[in-house]
């Protein structure tokens, strides 16, 4: 007798990374701070290798889900395997935009007062992300920050008042800055 043998090719397994269900673009820009839904799956898979970039699919052969708070440029990538060989590396790249810097703060209160009388002024400043944010202010005018108002970051558009006395007679200014929980400054 003779002996036959028939096999057949298993199919290789596929992989798919995008921003989208089904979509097939590859590149997004996003506000720095934002975050981005991925969508992942695969055929004729086993296993999936954990991702790069800043997210996680936990191995999960198919799904979605956000990535972590995005600062700089970030390419994910996403790749499975299965009957005994790898699909091809998927990826994709999110550009982040720079941080905007917040409004430098209005600054409400009197103009005119006498010396070793306390008067309350108001800062108020918006950031155009929402990002929180606290104000600094420089009370002599000598360019070095002489109080931080609050303690912690409050919600953009928050104003936050602070009382100040001048022991002497003249013209006194002072300045005041706005700065995001990000860093950037008015």
């Amino acid at each position: 007798g003779t002996t036959a043998s028939c096999s057949a090719a298993k199919a290789a397994p596929t992989a798919s990374l995008s921003f989208s269900a089904g979509s097939a673009v590859s590149s997004l820009s996003v506000a720095y701070g934002d975050r981005v839904m991925l969508y992942w799956g695969s055929s004729n898979a086993t296993i999936c290798t954990p991702p790069s970039g800043n997210w996680s699919n936990a191995g999960l052969l198919s799904g979605s889900g956000l990535t972590n708070l995005l600062f700089t440029n970030t390419t994910f990538t996403f790749q499975c395997t299965g009957n005994g060989q790898t699909s091809p590396l998927q990826s994709v790249t999110v550009t982040v935009a720079a941080n905007q810097e917040p409004a430098a703060p209005t600054i409400t209160g009197p103009i005119t007062g006498v010396p070793s009388t306390s008067y309350t002024y108001t800062l108020t400043s918006v950031d155009p992300e929402g990002d929180t944010l606290h104000y600094e202010i420089d009370w002599d005018n000598n360019g070095s920050v002489d109080q931080t108002l609050p303690a912690e970051y409050v919600p953009s558009g928050t104003g936050q008042s602070q009382a100040n006395n001048w022991a002497s007679v003249g013209d006194k200014i002072f300045q005041a800055r706005a700065v995001d929980v990000i860093g950037g400054i008015s």
